[in-house]
Order: structure tokens, then C-alpha cells, then sequence
């Protein structure tokens, strides 16, 4: 610091630019700290206007954009300034020098701190002026890193990712309300928006616990609701999988709302004068309503109903289900669309109960996949789609549980569906039998599928709907029997994930109806496998070595077990000689002994 003539003092500043920008910065903080801020405006304005410009060097660019990223959080000045140093910031993210837009995008999440006596994760401690500045930079950084999520450098896509993680620790409630804000704005690229879904699938549960309050989650599921209303099918498994994650939603009534917006998704308004109807025709149609099934099936359970899906599936989708398109890729929706069926069949609450409607609409289903025999003539088994039976049988096992008064009171009218049952049960059969020796040549998974879809179509008609079309309940036996039945395309590897309809209860006959993901228990002995467990044993004893005690001139030198030797019991000793057997051990003592006494 030089004095002029006037006593004034004046400053010399290096002709480094660098060397300027940091005395510049030191200006600031000693401001600061002897109460001169107001000072702080033109210094500030010279290095936006000289050095965090595009004219400007790489490296100075860099090194002022890293320190206006310091400096504003906690520096008192005009708005004006404020302002303008947001704007040179995005000047700079949009800068061709990868190097200088890597360096904002990384410093651009300190804006979201607070200032130096405030700064801390734990919002209460902010003061109401530091917690609306930072909620403000929090809703302006979100928005610019959501757009540059488009950028094609996977560096620095990573480092916007790391950023916008950043921003949510720190400012979650203002942060998440600018991302669904863009993402609901019809000019963000494709890219863009693909990669933030994705990014909130996967790194929600990245943010600071203590921000993600329940207040916070409250937000996130507003907004994803909100979003619900024009996403595609990858867009709605992302978002399904965010409100998945969230404590709240790990509550039965949580799993429930859950459930209901997933519901909503496929049915668009849950009210019956609702004009949307389902278009069979129409494969974005179908494919909304089999998605959102695929989705709420792993959460139902004996707590979370689906009421609201099966209403749905009599009422809109079974009626026209003959009219969906089976496509060419082997994709067969019709069959998924009655699978979902009977699952969702096996959730309802116990108030559920279907109407006559309902019912008829399901029987007639069910009897349009039974071909019709006429004089008692035999069809031929390729006539039977057993995929489909079997997935009308269990649905309508299921609804009519709660309405064992419906086929009472119309006995008479399902005398041809029962006729065409019995002809159904026979023809699986013959085809169980036809089936069985491939069987036991070859492990087809095909195979294995095929019988066990037979085995259950025949226990579901014997035991079950062919009581209930002679108006009698079903017996003891016959009820336990059917606790135990599990649709066929829950059986198996392809289907691990999914949850099963009913819990196993499988008697040791019914060898087809193991299921392959069933607990690994192990089972209880009792007499059932007394000779068998017998047999077991007898086998592993025969593989065993049998011990020979020592004869000859080594038996009478046997003495006791050697000092050095295993105190465990049975075990070997380390002089055991396993090529000359256990006679090894005399010896070996004996010759100890001799030359013990020798060196005596």
C-alpha cells in the first residue's frame, strides 16, 4: 500500500491477472471481516466484468468462476450484483472449454450453503433470510443442471449428477420442485429428461437423512403423482420405484396409497361413469393397463387389497378381452391380462364380493374357452387352450369364495358349463398321460409347465367348481386341497420375483406342486420317513472306513495315547500313519520309548 501526494493511499496491483483475482478476493474477506462490505460492490463488479467473461483466458475463467462460487453464499451485496454473478456463472457452464464448464457445474452447489456463520445441514438453525436465499439458488442451480443432464461428455454428466445430489442434501424440498418443474416443461430434450427419471430412481435414497423428512417425502410424492399423468412405461417404473423407496410409503396404509396410484395410472379415474374405456385395440392401452398390474402385484398382500383393480378388470377389461390383438413376437397379452387376473383375484378384501354381472361375464369367459361337445363326441386335446382355462379357473375360484350363494340360486343354467368341465378334466388328463413319458426322458422346462398346468386344472374342477355347480360346499379335505394350489406360472425360475397367490401347503403326494422358491426349512422327521432315513444312513456307513483293531506282535505294545497327541475325542493322533493304519501308532511309540531309554 503506496501514498500519494494528497495522503491519499492507493493500491498497487500486480500485472498477473491471476495475482489481481486473488488480491481482489483477499480485498473482500478483509472487508468483510472490519465491517466495510458496502465496498465489496465495486470490487465484486471488476472481476465480473474483467475476468469471468468469455474473452478471458481458460484458466482465468476458471479460477473466477471458482471464486464467485466462494464468495457469494455468504457476501453481502446489492441484488444487482447478486444477480449479475448468477448470470456470469451460466455464461460460463455454456462456455466450448470443457475444463471451465467442469468447473462451474462442480462449484455451482455452493450457492446452496449457507453462509459462514450458518452453514450447517441442519435447517433449523438458518435464519428465515439465509434459508430463502438458499431455497432461491437451490430452484435456479436444479434448473440449470436438469438441462445439462442432455450433455453427451459422460465426465461431466457425472459430475451434473453429483452436483444435483449435492443441491438435494442441501436444499431437498426447493430442489425437488424445480426438477419436476422441468421435467414437466415440454421444451427439455428427450435426453435430459430420461436421464433425471433415472437419476431419481436410482440415487433418491443417496440424500441426507436429515433432510429427507417426512414433510419432504410428502413433497416427492406429490410431485411424482403430478408426473404420473403423461409418463411412458419406463418413465412409470422409475417413478413407481421412487415412491417405493420413501419410509412413508413402507406402512400398510402407505403400501395401499401406493397401490391406489398405481391403480389410478391404469384406470385414469377409478369413478364407474367414467367415460374412458378400455381399447382393447389400442396396444399403448393395453400395455399402460398390464404394466401398472405388473407393478402393484409384488406390493398386495393379505393387508394391501386391490379391490379397485379387479373392479376394473371385470368391468372394462374382461368384457372385450376377446378383441386384444395376440402379436407377432410371441408377446401374448391376452393370457398376461388373465393371469393378472387371477392374482389380483387372490387379493381382494374380505368385503369384496363380486356382482351377478361380474360373474356371468367371467363364467361366459371361462365357457368360451371350453370347446362345445355335441352328442358326447371326444375333441381332440389341441382344441383346449389350457393356458387360458386355467387362469379363468383360478379367477373365478377366487371371486366366488364370497358369493357361495350364486350358483345356487341359477343352478340351472350352468348344467352345459359343467358337461364341458367334466370333457375339460378328461382331456387333461389324457394330455398328462400322453405328456408323462417326455417327461421322463428329457427336462423340459415347456414339459414341466405343461403338466403342471393340467394337474392344476384337474384339482381346480374336481375339487372346487364342480362342487359348486352341484350347489354343495366343498369338504375338509377338499378346502385344504385347494389352499395348497399355485397358478403354474408362479412355479419355477422365470417367476422368482413374483409373489405367490397362496402360501404352499403341499401334501407329500402332490409331487408337482413344490414350489422351487419355497423356504429351505428343513423338515421335521417323522414316521413317514423313518425307513428312508434308515436306508440313508445304512448307505453313508457302507462309505465310511471301517476301523480294524491291531493284531499280531503289535497288540501287546499298544500302551495309551501318546502326550502329544489330539485330546479330542476319537480323533487321530499326529503319529497316525494313514498308509500303514492305526499299527503305526505302536510303533511309532515303541521307538520313542528305545530311544528315550538310550539317551537316559
Amino acid at each position: 500500500m503506496e501514498v500519494n501526494d494528497d495522503g491519499n493511499s492507493i493500491s498497487t496491483s500486480p500485472s498477473d491477472p491471476v495475482d489481481q483475482l486473488y488480491a481482489m478476493f483477499n480485498r473482500i474477506k478483509e472487508n468483510q471481516s472490519i465491517d466495510k462490505s458496502s465496498e465489496n460492490d465495486s470490487v465484486f463488479d471488476k472481476i465480473l466484468s474483467e475476468y469471468a467473461t468469455a474473452s478471458a483466458e481458460p484458466h482465468i475463467k476458471r479460477l473466477s468462476a471458482q471464486l464467485i462460487c466462494r464468495l457469494l453464499p455468504g457476501l453481502n451485496i446489492s441484488e444487482s450484483h447478486q444477480k449479475a454473478a448468477f448470470n456470469a456463472l451460466i455464461d460460463l457452464v455454456e462456455d466450448d472449454d470443457s475444463q471451465t464448464r467442469r468447473q462451474v457445474i462442480s462449484g455451482l452447489p455452493r450457492l446452496c450453503l449457507g453462509s459462514s456463520a450458518t452453514t450447517t445441514t441442519n435447517t433449523s438453525s438458518r435464519s428465515n433470510k439465509d434459508s430463502n436465499r438458499i431455497n432461491e439458488y437451490a430452484t435456479k442451480v436444479s434448473d440449470v443442471l436438469v438441462q445439462l443432464m442432455q450433455t453427451d461428455d459422460d465426465k461431466e454428466l457425472s459430475l451434473v449428477e453429483q452436483s444435483l445430489l449435492s443441491v438435494l442434501s442441501s436444499a431437498a424440498q426447493a430442489s425437488i420442485r424445480a426438477i419436476f418443474s422441468q421435467l414437466s416443461h415440454p421444451d427439455l430434450p428427450e435426453a435430459a429428461r430420461r436421464r433425471c427419471i433415472r437419476f431419481l430412481s436410482d440415487r433418491i435414497l443417496c440424500i441426507d437423512r436429515c433432510q429427507m423428512t417426512p414433510e419432504v417425502e410428502e413433497v416427492i410424492v406429490e410431485q411424482v403423482t403430478t408426473a404420473l399423468e403423461d409418463v411412458t412405461e419406463a418413465e412409470f417404473t422409475c417413478f413407481i420405484k421412487v415412491l417405493a423407496s420413501l419410509q412413508c410409503m413402507q406402512t400398510v396404509s402407505g403400501r395401499q396409497r401406493l397401490v391406489d396410484a398405481i391403480c389410478a395410472q391404469a384406470i385414469d379415474a377409478i369413478d364407474p361413469t367414467d367415460s374412458a374405456e378400455f381399447e382393447p385395440q389400442d396396444l399403448a392401452c393395453v400395455g399402460r393397463v398390464r404394466g401398472c398390474a405388473r407393478q402393484a402385484l409384488p406390493f398386495l398382500s393379505k393387508s394391501i387389497i386391490s379391490d379397485k383393480f379387479v373392479t376394473y378388470y371385470l368391468d372394462k377389461v374382461l368384457p372385450q378381452l376377446s378383441q386384444v390383438p395376440e402379436l407377432a413376437d410371441g408377446d401374448r397379452p391376452r393370457l398376461e391380462l388373465m393371469q393378472q387376473l387371477a392374482e389380483l383375484s387372490s387379493h381382494v378384501s374380505p368385503d369384496f364380493k363380486a356382482t351377478d354381472q361380474q360373474l356371468s361375464c367371467l363364467l361366459n369367459q371361462l365357457d368360451s374357452e371350453l370347446p362345445h361337445h355335441e352328442d358326447g363326441s371326444s375333441k381332440s386335446t389341441t382344441e383346449y387352450n389350457f393356458s387360458h382355462i386355467e387362469s379363468l379357473l383360478f379367477a373365478v375360484h377366487r371371486l366366488t369364495q364370497a358369493r357361495q350363494d350364486y350358483f345356487g340360486t341359477n343352478a340351472g343354467a350352468f348344467d352345459a358349463l359343467q358337461n364341458r368341465l367334466k370333457h375339460c378334466q378328461s382331456a387333461s388328463r389324457s394330455y398328462q398321460q400322453s405328456l408323462k413319458p417326455s417327461s421322463d426322458s428329457t427336462n423340459s422346462s415347456a414339459i414341466s409347465i405343461a403338466l403342471a398346468t393340467t394337474s392344476k386344472i384337474c384339482r381346480l374342477i374336481e375339487y372346487l367348481l364342480l362342487p359348486k355347480l352341484l350347489s354343495r360346499p366343498p369338504g375338509q379335505s377338499e378346502s385344504s386341497a385347494a389352499a395348497a394350489l399355485t397358478p403354474s406360472w408362479l412355479l419355477g425360475g422365470q417367476q422368482k420375483s413374483r409373489r405367490r397367490i397362496a402360501a404352499p401347503n403341499i401334501r407329500p403326494s402332490d409331487s408337482d406342486e413344490l414350489l422351487l422358491d419355497s423356504p429351505t426349512k428343513r423338515p421335521g422327521r417323522d414316521s413317514s420317513d423313518a425307513a428312508g432315513s434308515t436306508t440313508s444312513r445304512k448307505r453313508r456307513a457302507v462309505d465310511l472306513p471301517v476301523y480294524r483293531p491291531p493284531v499280531g506282535k503289535f497288540s501287546s505294545a499298544v500302551g495309551p495315547m501318546p502326550k502329544h497327541s489330539s485330546a479330542a475325542r476319537g480323533g487321530r493322533s499326529r503319529y497316525y500313519n494313514v498308509y500303514t493304519g492305526a499299527g503305526a501308532v505302536a510303533s511309532a511309540t515303541a521307538g520313542r520309548r528305545s530311544s528315550g531309554s538310550g539317551n537316559r
